[in-house]
């Protein structure tokens, strides 16, 4: 009887430790943090600055994927921003929050990609609650999927 218990449950140990990615909703993503306005003297400006849950703060170096539209950030870099919304309706240009995006790090840095173009992104995930060059959440090490 061991030894079958060790057969059935040998194929979900591999599959965990091939670091299946974790699915990221953009609920989810909104849900677990909390923004408060605060001066940054450096930049002479009030900023937002997040605070995150317990919850999200533990997926902080997971592989992760989520789907959204690709923005042109700086491509010669191979950054994207990856938003919830629509361009005319994200973050920089609507009434969005800044939970509504994603910075991605691409590893193919020569790609482009259409402005609005829908994509699933895979990475490395991240928080960010203090680099204000950067977004809150980073998908690093990232390739676009679909």
């Amino acid at each position: 009887m061991r030894k079958l218990g060790f057969y059935v449950f040998l194929p979900l140990l591999l599959a965990f430790n091939q670091g299946d990615s974790i699915k990221l909703e953009w609920d989810f993503l909104k849900k677990h943090v909390v923004f408060k306005e605060k001066y940054k003297k450096s930049v002479d400006m009030l900023l937002l600055y997040p605070t995150f849950t317990e919850e999200i703060k533990r997926l902080n170096g997971k592989k992760a994927e989520i789907k959204g539209y690709m923005i042109e950030s700086d491509v010669s870099a191979g950054i994207y921003i990856l938003s919830r919304y629509p361009m005319a309706e994200c973050y920089f240009c609507g009434a969005a929050g800044p939970e509504s995006i994603v910075e991605i790090q691409l590893i193919n840095k020569q790609k482009r990609y259409r402005t609005d173009q829908v994509a699933v992104v895979s990475g490395t995930f991240h928080v960010n609650a203090n680099d204000i060059e950067h977004c809150n959440y980073i998908l690093k090490s990232a390739v676009v999927t679909e």
